[in-house]
C-alpha cells in the first residue's frame, strides 16, 4: 500500500497538469488536462487530521470531457491551489501576447 501511495502524483508545466494514479500494483491511469481548459479551481481540507499533517483535496473544474479533476492527499493545498492559478493566468497571459503578434504579423 506505500509503494501504490508514493506512486500518486500531479506534475504542472507551464501548458498542461498531468495526474498519474497507481491504484493497485499493475494498474497506472494518467490523465491530462490542457491549462487553457481550466476554468476554475478550489482546494479544501477536511477535519483534524488533515488540518495538522497539511494535506487536502484540489479540485479543477474544466471545460473539456471530464469536467472535473480530484486531486487527493495534495501536500499545502491551499499553495498548490494558488499556484495552479498562477501558471494558469501566466498561461493565458503568454497565449493572448502570442495571438497579437500573430496579429500583427500577419498586418
Amino acid at each position: 500500500a506505500i509503494w501504490i501511495w508514493r506512486n500518486v502524483f500531479v506534475v504542472v508545466t507551464n501548458e498542461h497538469m498531468v495526474d498519474v494514479d497507481q491504484t493497485t500494483l499493475f494498474h497506472r491511469s494518467v490523465s491530462t488536462l490542457t491549462l487553457a481548459r481550466i476554468q476554475d479551481v478550489s482546494a479544501e481540507v477536511k477535519g483534524p487530521v488533515q488540518t495538522v499533517f497539511q494535506y487536502g483535496t484540489i479540485v479543477v473544474q474544466t471545460a473539456g470531457e471530464r469536467s472535473k479533476f480530484r486531486f487527493d492527499y495534495i501536500t499545502n493545498p491551499y499553495e498548490a491551489e494558488k499556484y495552479i492559478l498562477d501558471i494558469h493566468k501566466e498561461y493565458l497571459a503568454r497565449t493572448e501576447h502570442k495571438e497579437e503578434v500573430e496579429e500583427a504579423v500577419e498586418l
